[in-house]
């Protein structure tokens, strides 16, 4: 199978929760006692934003890989490139609208913990320091030792594979034990996430 047929089909799946998750939130109206209910709505608009970023982190590489022959180092740099995407993508729309299209689309938005206020481009941007140094630093990894690049006996982008999934986890766990459901990167922030 070909770069863009493998391209194509990574928007299926998005497509389809997508269009669920949207069917679902645009009629529905929240309650006070829900107001910091934000677990599913922030589960779900990942898929969201994905269908946004599609063309970006999957489209355009599959056709610079189906157009040029890539030197290791060039294939890292492009596979870094779409966590940085993601990651660009969060802080900017955090910072200036207060939730990504996904959020905005499930009806949840992220605030000032203290005066519940919108958010900062700073606070934005404390809310996704940690993966967007992960990233940094595998980036400085991949740059200094070149194209042998190898973090023990993995690869950088395996290695930021299961970065990601145990910073994930350790998110989801601060998530589900406090009141506010604020994960560690809100803690971070200084943020919170409620119902529009």
């Amino acid at each position: 199978m070909d770069y863009i047929s493998v391209a194509a089909m990574e928007i299926i799946h998005p497509l389809i929760i997508g269009g669920i998750v949207y069917q679902y939130y645009k009629n529905h109206d929240y309650n006070e006692i829900e107001r910091y209910s934000t677990f599913w709505p922030r589960f779900w608009a990942p898929s969201i934003d994905q269908i946004v970023l599609w063309p970006i982190v999957s489209l355009v590489p599959a056709i610079i890989y189906t157009v040029w022959e890539l030197t290791e180092m060039m294939n890292t740099a492009l596979i870094l490139g779409v966590p940085t995407t993601y990651i660009l993508y969060s802080i900017y729309y955090h910072g200036r609208y207060g939730a990504t299209i996904g959020k905005y689309l499930c009806k949840v938005k992220v605030v000032d913990a203290q005066s519940e206020a919108p958010i900062s481009m700073k606070q934005a941007f404390l809310r996704d320091c940690i993966p967007f140094a992960i990233v940094v630093l595998i980036l400085i990894h991949v740059l200094i030792m070149g194209p042998e690049a190898q973090i023990g006996n993995k690869s950088p982008t395996s290695f930021l594979s299961w970065t990601y999934l145990l910073w994930f986890i350790v998110e989801v766990l601060t998530m589900l034990t406090n009141s506010k459901r604020r994960a560690l990167h809100d803690f971070i922030a200084g943020t919170f996430v409620v119902r529009r």
